[in-house]
């Protein structure tokens, strides 16, 4: 745990001076939370149904986030869906809200989930097939270290 603290710090300290790459950060985090906040948009045009404008779908799909980042559940469970269909009501016709709701819950959340764990179980086959790539000399596991991508492979 401290190692990785430790890292953590070394790391921010190297990009503290490097603002370049902080625009780059902050640019390429806008770009995620939009793909991610626009999922609802996308569904309301799949549900063939017009006139919300992007940004307003954005924007409360905001709101559905911050409003589940206060539940101290795992996902947020429960706040989430109901957060959705509450400020999402709005939006879609009342016959579709609850089917969007699934859509949008499956694609924000459960796909992560699971192209997360194929990737964790590629990344457990390859320490089984290499054990000893896993372990090298450097403090992070692995070869010389830069500060800012990691170990160097």
């Amino acid at each position: 745990m401290t190692s990785q603290l430790e890292f953590y710090i070394k790391n921010n300290r190297a990009m503290l001076g490097n603002r370049r790459m902080g625009a780059k950060i902050y640019g390429y985090t806008v770009v995620q939370l939009t793909a991610v906040f626009a999922v609802p948009f996308f569904i309301y045009k799949a549900f063939h149904s017009p006139g919300a404008p992007f940004v307003d779908m954005v924007a409360a799909q905001s709101f559905v986030t911050m409003i589940s980042t206060y539940t101290p559940l795992p996902g947020a469970a429960g706040a989430a869906e109901g957060s959705f269909l509450v400020i999402f009501q709005i939006f879609f016709r009342q016959d579709i809200l609850r089917q969007a709701m699934l859509l949008w819950r499956f694609i924000a959340y459960y796909s992560c989930i699971i192209v997360g764990a194929f990737f964790a179980g590629l990344d457990k086959k390859s320490e089984r097939r290499n054990p000893a790539a896993q372990k090298g000399t450097g403090e992070n596991g692995g070869g010389s270290s830069n500060p800012i991508t990691g170990p160097e492979l």
